[in-house]
């Protein structure tokens, strides 16, 4: 069963990280390891203390969870992520690579130094409902958070014995930008439905499609 490894999350002490740790950690019977820039408002057994864009802090994160003593890693959550309005008329190009970095590659090398082979892993990635959905404003925020979906797609067909299943969730606005802490959003239906489908894929004893969207496609 799932909930007796250990949950690697990133982006715990956010909006949909504090909600999502609110309806899990009733039911997690393993260890909680959280990466991020701030501790979660919920207590965990540990937690990394990582500026996701800082290639140093980041490649310690790393190395801390290849070597935790902890029971393997069985699920992850990948709920960082920043914000970004820039239009293809005002975009610098640090922008993108800032954007990238955080909600894409640092986060697929979280779960690059998760995964290990001999054990089935469940992933969950915080995308956006602009995915697929040009909208104005959210350029370079939506590629990013696509790349990070296609990061995790060919995740799938790289770990052994097709053991890594996914859950990938394009969240609608919530009325607060990625990575501001704001509990009082938690309550939102949207947020609240999305942690409920998150909880329910990370702890059901079975998983029967290797990768799901929330919602439905």
């Amino acid at each position: 069963m799932p909930e007796r490894g250990t949950l690697l999350i990133a982006g715990a002490s956010g909006t949909v990280g504090t909600a999502l740790l609110r309806q899990l950690l009733p039911l997690w019977a393993g260890p909680v390891i959280a990466v991020g820039r701030r501790p979660p408002a919920l207590r965990v057994t540990e937690f990394l203390c990582t500026d996701l864009g800082h290639q140093s802090d980041l490649g310690a994160a790393c190395e801390r969870i290849r070597a935790s003593s902890a029971k393997p890693i069985s699920a992850v959550v990948l709920a960082a992520g920043i914000d970004n309005r820039s239009t293809i008329m005002t975009f610098e190009p640090g922008d993108m690579e800032n954007c990238f970095r955080i909600n894409a590659t640092s986060q697929l090398y979280l779960l690059a130094s998760a995964v290990d082979a001999r054990t089935p892993i469940r992933v969950v990635a915080i995308s956006s409902d602009v995915v697929g959905k040009p909208t104005p404003g959210t350029m370079i925020y939506g590629a990013s958070k696509a790349a990070l979906e296609e990061g995790i797609r060919h995740a799938t067909v790289d770990h052994p014995h097709g053991s890594l299943t996914a859950l990938l969730v394009r969240l609608p606005y919530i009325g607060v930008p990625m990575g501001q802490p704001t509990p009082t959003i938690a309550d939102s239906e949207p947020l609240a439905g999305a942690a409920t489908s998150i909880v329910e894929f990370l702890t059901v004893a079975t998983v029967s499609q290797q990768i799901r969207t929330w919602p439905d496609a």
